[in-house]
């Protein structure tokens, strides 16, 4: 399949998936465009100044008369950002919006100096970092055709997540993690769940299961940590929605009716999730509903011995398998098996087989269809690593392969495919249980990526890339803001002696 084949689906299954998402809850903020809420435009967040600018790229997806849609090939598009950043989001009450900056101005340097094109980025997170010292970071505008330097004020102190002069140091981290989290549980609804913007429930479990493992990599226990009460909020949330699917027949899609089904994705990041929680306090309902998960993932394993989004068939798209999902499950059933689950030896040798089959020199490919064989990442290849390792099959030579795949790509975010901050997150996982100088390396690589993320609300902000701005659609932002502020919650504690992840991340 062709990358233009694989952009177009992608914008295909998330403009179908808008229809069967859940309503967009108010934030302090716009989390993506304004007045759009979770399903807004693919920005710059321009770190914790409440703002975020416009990327100068216009996609070329297009319909023409028939209503048949089009990807002509990569829009002009620069990571390192445009040589003028013009504000498409600014919240009134952050510090760009206090400091009497608006939808429309343009940021053209830092002080005197201005940006260069492909630059501005680097230069704006390198100035963001100065300013962790005096809390002052002075800019270029032009507004309304004229020119000005704006001094913006920023927060200091752990209350706003914000501390030391070095973004990761442990020190600066675990403010930066704390406020997160705050934010995190500010944002979990009544019943243990968490918003999301695609799949509908599907994605309240995905997200509620992230918050979950967030709040456990900040040390917080069932029974102890400034987030307990939201940790067993969540793993009831979770364990009752695996609980209402016991019993139930698998969801089936009559033939010529679009497959729209999402719920795999569910299963594995419950699995995964509560494989933490009972490796933390072990309970029999958790390890119930993992050997439920363990035991519905069978049922679900398509013939080929890979999965789906869903069951039910192929979909409007034509095609069923996608690895990321199948290497999810495979950690899944390692988590249901440390539980004390016993799982189903032959359909994990079916799923591994599957794997490999799709890969290449370690890097797991999007499945074994044509064009899509050997097209590895890092999300698919660190998670069919870490897979592989809690089923107990670490030393095979399949697992050997994406280790050393993980190894050399663990900062490869770029070179991922739909979810970015997916790529980053594994990558992240990837290197933590590398440990060491690669996890020192990880965390150099990403210190960009941490500084314009991190947001002036205690949320972590997605961020275009090559394939999102082709498309004009950013799946992380559909995702909601759980989504990439859980993600990099967990990442801010990779190494932290009282929390982290030892199940995803400590097992050998």
């Amino acid at each position: 399949m062709s990358t233009g084949s694989m952009l177009l689906r992608l914008l295909i299954v998330l403009a179908a998936l808008v229809h069967c998402a859940a309503p967009a809850t108010a934030q302090g903020w716009p989390f993506g465009a304004g007045g759009q809420g979770q399903r807004g435009g693919d920005y710059w967040n321009l770190g914790p100044l409440g703002a975020k600018a416009e990327t100068g790229a216009v996609s070329t997806v297009a319909a023409d008369a028939t209503g048949r849609t089009s990807v002509s090939g990569d829009v002009p598009f620069l990571d390192g950002g445009p040589a003028e950043l013009v504000l498409a989001v600014v919240d009134p009450e952050g510090p760009a919006g206090r400091a009497g900056l608006t939808v429309g101005d343009v940021i053209t340097g830092i002080g005197g100096k201005r940006f260069k094109e492909d630059e501005s980025l680097e230069a704006l997170a390198d100035a963001l970092v100065k300013a962790r010292a005096k809390g002052e970071i002075e800019l270029a505008v032009e507004k309304n055709g004229e020119k000005s330097r704006v001094t913006i004020t920023l927060p200091l102190g752990p209350e706003v997540g914000i501390v030391d002069k070095d973004p990761l140091s442990e020190e600066a981290r675990r403010a930066a993690q704390g406020f997160a989290l705050r934010f995190l549980a500010g944002e979990q609804a009544e019943d243990g769940g968490l918003p999301a913007g695609l799949s509908g429930g599907t994605g309240r479990v995905v997200n509620a299961s992230l918050a979950g493992l967030a709040w456990i990599s900040g040390g917080s226990t069932l029974e102890a940590g400034d987030f307990a009460e939201n940790l067993v909020e969540a793993v009831g949330f979770v364990c009752a929605q695996m609980e209402e699917k016991m019993g139930q027949e698998l969801p089936r899609t009559d033939p010529g009716v679009a497959n729209w089904d999402q719920s795999n994705w569910s299963l594995v990041y419950a699995g995964l999730f509560l494989g933490e929680v009972h490796a933390l306090a072990p309970s029999d309902r958790v390890k119930d509903v993992l050997a439920f998960i363990a035991s519905d993932l069978v049922l679900r394993q398509e013939k080929s011995g890979g999965y789906a989004h869903g069951p039910g068939g192929p979909n409007a798209l034509d095609y069923i398998e996608l690895n990321i999902v199948g290497s999810l499950a495979l950690m899944a059933f390692g988590a249901a098996e440390r539980a004390g689950v016993e799982i189903d030896e032959d359909a994990v040798d079916r799923l591994v087989e599957y794997l490999d089959d799709s890969s290449s020199g370690g890097g797991v490919g999007y499945s074994t269809g044509d064009g899509q064989q050997g097209m590895g990442n890092i999300a698919r290849s660190a998670a069919t690593w870490r897979g592989m390792v809690l089923v107990g099959r670490g030393k095979d030579g399949f697992a050997k392969q994406t280790k050393n795949y993980a190894k050399k790509e663990a900062t490869n975010f770029l070179g991922g495919h739909a979810s970015l901050m997916q790529h980053i997150f594994f990558g992240g996982i990837a290197a933590a249980a590398l440990g060491g100088s690669d996890l020192k390396k990880w965390y150099g690589a990403m210190e960009r990526e941490f500084v314009l993320a991190q947001a002036h609300d205690g949320s972590y902000q997605p961020r275009p890339f090559q394939e999102t701005a082709n498309l004009n659609s950013n799946g992380d932002v559909t995702m909601g803001t759980a989504w990439t502020t859980a993600s990099w919650a967990i990442l801010l504690a990779l190494d932290f002696e009282d929390g982290g992840l030892p199940l995803m991340v400590g097992a050998d």
